[in-house]
């Protein structure tokens, strides 16, 4: 039992079963570690497997009332959370503000036999601050679960990462039928992979089922600074991942939700803990199956043995603003932005790609199905209008509406069958062309279907509201593109309001 008081104390945790809870209301066990200290780390002796305590922590003549946490089960369903990046970002918000929104919301899952924290706990790892606010924003979750942590580039190989933690920089663990490896993947680790990678490749030797990858830095992502992700870890640890038949693989760093399925593992870029928030480049990067931005998540995993299926579903807690100044929509406990089905076994996982996903109509999308488990039948809807449009393996559709299209694509074996559901996963932009004497098309840097960038250089600047201005009427004459992409203000026409908006719009995001 990890326990972090507010001034050095010494403590003592009672514990009990619930069994023994229930029936005497108090507890029958006590432990203590014999120091006062800010940090404590107190082993609980005889605690039996799958198993629920109670317990409380009493020192400085304060106790903390009844918490409760359970052991890891022998066998059976699992569930368990992983989340990543909850450093803050003063002085635009804190911890407390953002982090803890995610951490309650896990607080409430029921059943969550663990934590995974992918790194980046904090900001700062040298200020003692930081700390402060990390675990009082992850208080009520920390209090009645595990938290296994990742070693992130912000948390600096510190000694108060380990102080408060009592890891190592990388090692593994079973839950059940699950096995997790935790690795480290910053600069430092760098100069000693070849020995990170050695202990790896026997520490997977296991005949645990599932097995799962935590650490920080992507193989893959779609982060403009490292663009298709971190090649020197894809080179030194993919293979193991493949040769040991890891589910699951799971990354932070970079500040936004993102899937991928690269040689029949997924790869989750979980960053929404609450730190910064930032865009992901337009295209994705290859193997990008689903993505979102500016948002608060974590991801839930369920194991289930007797299908043999691990479900990871991606849980949307809030969205954030792009200036990150404040929370635009905090959504109901539960709300899912997307489910996908593992599955080591046989049965059938849908799973699928396209050769492209943002585009001028008519956008014409070559999908290839990806799934596993030897399916025999495909059924495809491409605008999530409940009726099937395809039932070829590898269709072709054409999108003529501007629009965010969401995909869904079941596959069907003898055993059962499997849906994969993909929201806003095709991006249909409006036709437009160079204004006069431009080279570039504009393009529309947020996403909302106004073309804000008129000279195409991909960000939104005073050359663009100079041309807008003087080719106001070229826009009002242009029949084959229309007025659609340039009405800033929605009133169907051109005019000098539209001018104000576009240069507002310059002003909040600079």
């Amino acid at each position: 039992m990890n326990v972090k008081t507010d001034t050095a104390s010494s403590l003592t945790i009672e514990y009990a079963t619930d069994a023994y809870f229930s029936a005497n209301s108090g507890y029958d066990r006590s432990a203590t570690d014999n120091l006062t200290t800010v940090l404590h780390h107190v082993p609980l002796a005889g605690l039996k497997p799958g198993t629920l305590y109670h317990y409380r922590v009493l020192y400085n003549g304060q106790c903390t009332g009844d918490l409760h946490f359970s052991t890891f089960p022998e066998s059976g369903p699992v569930i368990f959370v992983v989340y990543s990046d909850t450093q803050d970002h003063l002085p635009t918000f804190s911890q407390l503000e953002r982090h803890k929104l995610v951490a309650d919301r896990i607080a409430a899952e029921p059943g969550v036999a663990f934590v995974l924290h992918s790194g980046d706990l904090v900001n700062n790892a040298s200020n003692l601050s930081d700390w402060d606010r990390y675990f009082a924003a992850g208080r009520a979750m920390m209090a009645n679960t595990t938290v296994f942590p990742a070693l992130g580039n912000h948390d600096a190989n510190h000694s108060n990462y380990y102080q408060a933690y009592g890891m190592p920089p990388y090692y593994s663990f079973d839950c059940a039928d699950v096995h997790v490896a935790v690795l480290d993947s910053n600069d430092w680790a760098w100069p000693n992979f070849s020995t990170q990678s050695a202990w790896l490749a026997t520490d997977l030797q296991t005949e645990k089922p599932f097995r799962f990858i935590s650490f920080h830095l992507p193989p893959y992502t779609s982060e403009r600074n490292h663009s298709g992700g971190y090649e020197n870890i894809r080179l030194e640890w993919e293979d193991i991942f493949i040769e040991h038949n890891v589910t699951a693989v799971f990354n932070g760093h970079v500040h936004a939700y993102e899937r991928f399925l690269a040689h029949n593992i997924h790869y989750f870029v979980s960053g929404t803990g609450g730190g910064p928030a930032y865009n992901l480049s337009v295209p994705r990067a290859e193997y990008s199956q689903n993505s979102l931005e500016y948002a608060l998540a974590y991801i839930r995993v369920t194991i289930d043995p007797e299908p043999g299926t691990a479900t990871a579903e991606m849980i949307r807690v809030a969205d954030v603003s792009s200036d990150l100044k404040s929370i635009t929509t905090l959504y109901p406990p539960g709300t899912v932005f997307e489910t996908v089905v593992m599955n080591p076994g046989g049965a059938p996982v849908a799973e699928f790609t396209s050769d492209i996903r943002t585009g001028p109509c008519p956008l014409t999308v070559q999908f290839t199905d990806q799934s596993t488990g030897s399916p025999n039948s495909w059924a495809w809807d491409f605008d999530n209008d409940g009726i099937v449009d395809s039932p070829l393996r590898n269709p072709v559709t054409s999108y003529v509406i501007p629009g965010k299209y969401t995909v869904s694509l079941t596959v069907e074996n003898a055993c059962s069958s499997d849906t994969e559901t993909k929201s806003d996963y095709i991006r249909v932009t409006r036709y437009v062309k160079p204004f006069p004497g431009q080279s570039n098309d504009p393009t529309d840097p947020d996403g909302d279907f106004l073309y804000e960038d008129i000279n195409g250089n991909g960000r939104l600047d005073y050359d663009d509201i100079v041309l807008y201005y003087g080719n106001m009427q070229w826009i009002r004459d242009q029949d084959d593109v229309g007025i659609e992409a340039y009405d800033y203000n929605q009133n169907s026409r051109i005019d000098y309001d539209d001018v104000v908006v576009l240069y507002q719009e310059l002003l909040s995001r600079n």
